[in-house]
């Protein structure tokens, strides 16, 4: 499915890469905010484009929607905000 890179705002913003295998699971999620950074593969793509349980690392950073509209919500420890995403 390719790569697609996105920003996040709300409580916290900074950037945001997925990496998505031909077979729609996570090889990698990299997530930027500040000087933090932390990269792990967790979660999958249904063939529609919704998200599914993709986390990016010990935070439990959380993305859900769809990356067929590249966009969506984002949750962390009591924490929230929106994203955008569009294919590399």
């Amino acid at each position: 499915m390719g790569t697609w890179t996105g920003t996040y705002i709300g409580d916290e913003r900074g950037t945001f890469t997925l990496e998505v295998s031909k077979s729609g699971y996570m090889k990698r999620v990299t997530r930027t905010s500040g000087t933090f950074y932390e990269e792990q593969s967790m979660g999958c793509v249904l063939h529609d484009g919704t998200l599914q349980q993709v986390y990016s690392g010990d935070s439990k950073f959380m993305i859900q929607g769809s990356l067929r509209f590249g966009k969506g919500e984002w949750k962390k420890e009591g924490q929230r905000g929106t994203w955008v995403a569009t294919r590399r």
